[in-house]
């Protein structure tokens, strides 16, 4: 509404001054709405109406929110041509890009060229650098650092560290993040644990897992969804369809309310551990009866889960249903629908799934190819 009542200014020979644009780019920021915002400073610079350090400031946030880590560097090393020169705001929205991209070069090059043009950190700063500090040794270095220069390690600074550990399911890397805060009387909060659950469910540590979520609930800690979340990932990912089931019924009737997250999960669970269709097919009504959205994704894991059980046609079924529901089938749709059917033998229904990808432009991808010749070669088709 906001780009377009400026739109409307313009028609009416009425230029927006820099106020406006400023204004109309932070809403843009607020709502992650980068393009629009790129767009509005664009048409600021071909009317000549000089974008200020606070009309930079806002379209980098938007390019953060929005995860354009690209953008945001480029509209940084722009600012100069029309003279603001960036300061720690401005830099610390670009390294928050970066860090929410996980691009270690990048963020280093920045904080670089903040010390090169000594432009004086802060805790925020500091905070996004902390993702990308590895090692003990690199974060030992990182927090003598920040005391060096009159701050202090806050539960903000640790957070990411452990967040990071979930990439490569460094968990014992997680364990000493969470003893240095300890020994710095940093207090956890409760993104600290759902960070820990997601490194341990990452590393398939299911056991570590639940230990955690027992440890925060004896402490008095309510859990949120996400806590659930992540321990049910944990149990998914180690196939333990049981404990999942339990967990999530006690979400439905004591809360907190489960998302399609939540479902996912268990469905992966039930499909890595071998469950019954049954639970496949009970999980998805569940999803109905709680008014919870069913994704592509759910529907994907639905369909894998009984290619794992020998259930071929259901995951056809489930194919036809997500066009059913009005959503668009990706190319894992596709090939595990075709995996499936090779599977239980079924090749010439693999086949006209891999034509139907073809009919309706969903491009087949490396791993369709492979699913495929694998069942060929499986039936006996060797030419």
């Amino acid at each position: 509404m906001a780009v377009q009542l400026q739109q409307e200014m313009e028609e009416i020979a009425l230029p927006p001054d820099v106020r406006i644009y400023g204004s109309t780019i932070s809403a843009c920021a607020q709502a992650s709405l980068w393009k629009p915002a790129m767009n509005l400073l664009g048409n600021m610079r071909r009317k000549a109406c000089n974008p200020n350090a606070v009309v930079f400031l806002a379209a980098i946030s938007a390019c953060d929110r929005a995860q354009q880590w690209e953008s945001s560097l480029a509209l940084l090393a722009a600012m100069p041509q029309w003279q603001p020169t960036p300061q720690t705001s401005e830099y610390n929205a670009v390294l928050s890009a970066c860090a929410r991209c996980t691009q270690k070069n990048a963020a280093n090059f920045v904080w670089k060229q903040m010390q090169d043009r000594m432009v004086n950190p802060d805790q925020i700063t500091m905070n996004c650098l902390a993702v990308f500090q590895e090692s003990s040794q690199a974060r030992s270095h990182f927090i003598d650092q920040q005391i060096s220069q009159g701050m202090t390690p806050d539960v903000r600074t640790y957070n990411p560290m452990i967040s990071a550990c979930a990439d490569d399911g460094r968990w014992e890397d997680a364990l000493s993040i969470f003893s240095e805060m300890q020994a710095f009387k940093v207090a956890p909060d409760l993104l600290t644990y759902n960070r820990l659950l997601r490194v341990f469910a990452e590393a398939n540590e299911w056991e570590r897992a639940l230990q955690t979520f027992v440890s925060i609930e004896s402490m008095g800690v309510k859990p949120d969804v996400s806590t659930f979340d992540a321990l049910l990932s944990a149990y998914g990912n180690a196939g333990c369809w049981i404990p999942a089931v339990q967990l999530l019924k006690r979400m439905e009737e004591h809360g907190p309310k489960p998302d399609t997250i939540s479902y996912n999960s268990v469905i992966y669970a039930c499909g890595q551990g071998g469950a019954g269709l049954q639970y496949v097919l009970g999980l998805l009504r569940s999803m109905q009866e709680h008014s919870t959205d069913c994704s592509v994704v759910t529907l994907n894991t639905a369909m894998d889960a009984c290619s794992k059980l020998g259930a071929w046609e259901w995951s056809l079924a489930f194919l036809e249903d997500i066009a059913r529901r009005g959503l668009s089938p990706t190319d894992i749709s596709y090939t595990t629908a075709i995996e499936a059917c090779c599977k239980s033998g079924q090749i010439h229904q693999a086949f006209e799934v891999f034509r139907q990808m073809q009919q309706i432009g969903v491009v087949r991808n490396s791993a369709t190819y492979h699913v495929i010749m694998l069942g060929l070669l499986a039936a006996g088709y060797f030419e």
